[in-house]
């Protein structure tokens, strides 16, 4: 250890300097100030304490070990587009069978299944999550459809199940008349829509007959219209 002594023009100034060996940090008396100021490790540290602020860095870093589920998807989460085509729906009889409600679009229109009675609790799980990811779109439900292709009203006990197949499937338990891939009520019409883009489908659609039972009643301009009741068949094509 040496004492070194410092002479200038404010006074004199007396070092005590360590080994450079030495771990522990020296200090040193400003007479300007009195102030004692910490240098050696315990800089060290102070400068340790600012790098490890400074690494939030490697807080931030938490960008490359921790992980964003946003953009990935979970493997355990039900799939809304596949899951509810692997339910079961297989029957030897209709007694195998219920109806279920599924809804099929942000509107809230509901497709009514046939569904075996086993899956009927795996359905309801899938069906509580599956609604709950449409958003409100602000439209109005179109009804409730079936699988024969028949539209009831919210409310109806119009909808049975039965073993088509073995298969279950929903129907209308009221008598219907096909039309295309619909069926329609006594209080309907069909109606046969042809044209729009180059090898579009006919489309078909069930519409109210109202209080009419003649093509005069309806006075559907631009189509043609036959039959009567609930056998009038409307053909309208696209100009």
């Amino acid at each position: 250890m040496k004492l070194r002594i410092l002479t200038g023009v404010f006074g004199t100034w007396f070092v005590l300097a360590t080994s450079s060996c030495s771990g522990d940090g020296a200090s040193f008396e400003s007479p300007s100030d009195g102030g004692t100021e910490s240098g050696g490790s315990g800089g060290a540290a102070k400068a340790g304490s600012t790098a490890k602020g400074g690494s939030s860095a490697s807080g931030g870093s938490s960008a490359s070990g921790g992980k964003s589920t946003g953009g990935t998807s979970n493997p355990d989460q039900p799939n809304c587009d596949t899951d509810f085509d692997g339910l079961d729906r297989s029957c030897t009889s209709v007694q195998d069978c219920v109806l279920v409600q599924h809804q099929i679009d942000c509107c809230g229109t509901i497709l009514i299944m046939g569904l075996t009675a086993s899956e009927q609790a795996a359905f309801n799980a899938l069906e509580q999550y599956c609604a709950a990811q449409f958003p409100a779109c602000g439209c109005a439900a179109q009804g409730m459809q079936l699988e024969d292709g028949s539209l009831i009203d919210f409310g109806s006990t119009a909808a049975q199940v039965d073993c088509v197949d073995q298969q279950c499937r929903s129907r209308n338990g009221n008598p219907t008349t096909p039309c295309g891939d619909k069926a329609c009520t006594a209080d309907q019409y069909c109606q046969q829509f042809v044209g729009g883009p180059a090898g579009s489908e006919p489309s078909y659609g069930c519409m109210p007959l109202g209080d009419c039972q003649d093509c005069e009643c309806l006075n559907l301009v631009g189509c043609q219209c036959s039959g009567a009741g609930s056998a009038i068949k409307v053909f309208c094509a696209a100009p």
